[in-house]
């Protein structure tokens, strides 16, 4: 599930601020809304995100504190001391809260 680049940038982005919104996550991702809420619902089905409806908005989050602890152990193998990884367009950092 996270061999696409877009899945793998939207995980990352909600292991960093813990919930966000399609309109969020499509700006992030560069991707048209329903592409992003198409890879929400896949994610969603296994269980690696969840989310809450406020008003006419949705709001994502990780379902699994196993992803988060994957991801932190991730960055902590990598070995360059720093939890960040660099996209062509932007880069992102984890930051365990």
């Amino acid at each position: 599930m996270l061999a696409d680049e877009h899945r793998l940038k939207i995980v990352l982005a909600l292991a960093h601020d813990r919930e966000l919104n399609v309109t969020a996550l499509c700006r992030l991702v560069r991707q048209s809304q329903p592409a992003v809420s198409h890879h929400l619902t896949l994610m969603r089905m296994i269980g690696l995100v969840g989310f809450r409806r406020d008003g006419k908005h949705n709001y994502y989050y990780l379902a699994s504190c196993y992803v988060r602890d994957l991801l932190e152990q991730f960055f902590a193998d990598a070995g360059t001391g720093q939890k960040a990884l660099q996209f062509e367009e932007f880069a992102l950092t984890f930051k365990r809260r």
